[in-house]
């Protein structure tokens, strides 16, 4: 009995660690925000609902500015305090139904449902303003923060993989034209 009861709590354990992986596979560890594995379901789920209900959403990418400059001159602490800084502005600033999660490396994504794209828009350019006014203190070293955005409104007939292509070419696009403001799709059609 003795020996059914320990290999009982082998198996519990073992399931509580399975749990406890398949958590942390979904979040990145620096930031604690959802990773790009996490985000995928989420933006699936989000074009499902629009096209069902035939609701608009808005995808922002943002991308940070010179960042491999600053993990290089400075080093890696330094990379991740301007990723925490980022991170921590973003959540603060969307809605509670709204999705943040770090993307890649230095890019982060953000997720608004069912809004209003123009709202959306001057919602962003002030995220936006927000990360590009902050900094970070590393060492007694203040590094400014910088990011570039791209959005793309959706709609019930989009793709999440023309989404984030999109959204990455208005990334590029703001690097381009050297404005930091936020270029939407339409600013690329236009």
């Amino acid at each position: 009995m003795a020996l059914l009861s320990a290999a009982n709590r082998r198996i519990a354990a073992q399931r509580e660690k399975i749990v406890q992986l398949e958590a942390f596979a979904q979040v990145d560890l620096l930031t604690g925000l959802p990773n790009r594995r996490a985000f995928e379901p989420m933006l699936y789920v989000a074009l499902a609902g629009a096209r069902r209900h035939r609701e608009a959403g808005t995808l922002g990418s943002v991308d940070l500015d010179n960042f491999k400059t600053v993990n290089d001159t400075l080093g890696r602490d330094a990379g991740d305090e301007v990723l925490l800084r980022v991170a921590e502005i973003l959540a603060s600033q969307v809605r509670a139904t709204d999705h943040v999660a770090r993307y890649g490396g230095d890019e982060f994504v953000v997720l608004l449902t069912r809004s209003i794209p123009s709202e959306v828009e001057k919602r962003l350019l002030q995220i936006q303003s927000v990360i590009n006014g902050s900094y970070t203190t590393h060492n007694a070293t203040r590094t400014h923060v910088r990011a570039s955005f791209g959005i793309v409104s959706y709609g019930f007939e989009d793709s999440a993989e023309t989404l984030i292509q999109k959204a990455d070419a208005a990334i590029f696009s703001d690097r381009k034209m050297s404005r930091r403001t936020c270029v939407s799709e339409d600013a690329l059609t236009a």
